[in-house]
């Protein structure tokens, strides 16, 4: 029993005294991060950051309630905080290595031998089993889940922050929708005015019948893009159903009061600052930590493991006298590995490629992300130059215009230039609705790519 006793502070002693293997991609972290540009090619635009969460800067209630409730009821979402639970089950699991196992049993038998020859007997036992963590194998494990478990965390900020930029997207399409659908109908009858107009000057010969017909055309022109708005309209509300978790056939009433104000630009900050506000970023990097664990915990294995074994047990057949008899028995293991055929060290190699490959993601996601904001900051100052410039079209194209009709009314001109000029400034205003709904959807592009914390909780 001294024996034992020995071996086992012992081998308590080399547990402590030992060191593990470090985790190696810090570094390569650092020097990734230093070659980052210092702004953005558009770093000129930045003016205000909000401090809440992205989409109260359209400050629209409407919105807000929307998202709210599809943080509750989405679908996707739901699916992202399962998987939390069961990288947190993993991460538990992985963590009870590093305790003694330990064990009871019990048990009763009856023997007959003969007819007045019987007896009875009784036994109670503890069993404990423990795995020495010499080389820091078990923690490696557990650190790798443990980051995991982060890691999905972020998966799930991720996906919320992707709902969100999805419910705002569909209710910008909604709104501009319906406002092209109202542009629609106003130009309709706008067009079915002046087409009764050319039928009465028709009528006591002041017009030509092919003023009236090309009048016609530009009326069927106009009614045959209502259906078309009707169906974007209806899809987006299908589509907008689908995202807060209700069945597309769902009555969503949305307030047909225009397209929202856009709000002033946010702060873009540098380009190093997405790798603390981009969960996606945060989330690829914790993988990459994972993974780097994962490569100790493969190197530890090819060395000695230590274990210790004991148990304690009762027997007797007399039950009142059980715990009078008990033996205690202790027993430590060394087990090293000598011909596996390469597996321990193949294992080393490829945990080792699976965090290259794991860096390299996070390499592409970071500069991807970089992309996204660099690209939402080029569209908008762009696009509102577009705008500008479309607007003062439209100016002279109502001009034009009326100035073409005062011509045909006194007799000057044919119907071709107020044909002409119609068509333009007609279609100039649906493109300016359009224009606008890029610019709001781009903003939310530009909102997403700078990622943000976004506060939600498990409605489970």
């Amino acid at each position: 029993m001294k024996t034992v006793k020995y071996i086992t502070l012992l081998l308590l002693i080399l547990s402590f005294g030992c060191s593990t293997f470090k985790t190696a991609t810090k570094q390569n972290q650092d020097n990734f991060v230093e070659n980052l540009p210092d702004s953005y090619l558009q770093a000129d635009l930045r003016e205000s950051l909000s401090t809440n969460e992205w989409w109260y800067a359209f400050d629209n209630s409407e919105l807000n309630g929307l998202i709210n409730v599809a943080f509750t009821n989405n679908l996707d979402l739901a699916k992202a905080w399962t998987r939390l639970r069961q990288a947190e089950s993993l991460a538990k699991k992985s963590g009870s290595a590093k305790y003694p196992d330990l064990s009871l049993g019990a048990d009763a038998g009856y023997r007959d031998e003969k007819q007045n020859d019987s007896s009875e007997a009784y036994g109670l036992g503890l069993a404990a089993s423990y795995e020495l963590d010499i080389w820091g194998k078990i923690r490696a494990s557990s650190n790798s889940k443990n980051l995991l478990t982060m890691a999905t965390a972020e998966d799930v900020n991720a996906t919320a922050l992707l709902l969100s930029g999805s419910i705002t997207d569909t209710w910008l399409s909604i709104k501009a929708s319906q406002e092209r659908l109202k542009l629609l109908e106003e130009q309709v009858k706008s067009n079915m005015k002046t087409l009764e107009l050319l039928k009465t000057r028709w009528r006591v010969s002041l017009a030509a019948s092919v003023d009236v017909y090309q009048q016609e055309q530009i009326l069927a022109q106009s009614k045959s893009l209502i259906p078309q708005a009707k169906q974007s309209l209806e899809i987006s509300k299908q589509q907008l159903a689908y995202l807060m978790g209700f069945p597309p056939q769902a009555t969503i009433i949305i307030n047909s009061d225009g397209l929202p104000t856009l709000p002033t630009i946010p702060n873009t900050g540098i380009p190093a600052d997405l790798l603390a506000s981009r969960p996606d970023i945060k989330s690829a990097w914790l993988r990459v930590e994972s993974a780097d664990w994962n490569v100790v915990a493969a190197k530890a294995d090819r060395l000695p493991s230590i274990s210790l074994t004991g148990s304690f047990s009762y027997d007797n057949p007399d039950l009142n006298r059980l715990f009078d008899n008990w033996v205690l028995n202790l027993v430590g293991s060394l087990t090293a590995p000598l011909i596996d055929g390469g597996r321990r060290r193949a294992e080393v190699a490829y945990q080792e490629a699976l965090t290259d490959q794991s860096f390299i993601e996070y390499k592409d996601t970071v500069l991807n992300a970089m992309k996204e904001v660099e690209n939402a900051l080029t569209i908008e100052i762009h696009q509102k130059k577009y705008l500008a410039n479309v607007e003062v079209q439209e100016e002279y194209a109502a001009k034009t215009l009326s100035e073409a009709a005062q011509r045909y009314q006194k007799g000057i001109t044919d119907y071709l230039p107020v044909l002409s000029a119609l068509t333009s400034k007609q279609n100039l205003e649906r493109n300016i609705i359009t224009i606008e709904e890029t610019i709001l959807l781009n903003r939310v592009a530009l909102y997403k790519a700078l990622g943000g914390q976004i506060n939600i909780k498990s409605k489970n």
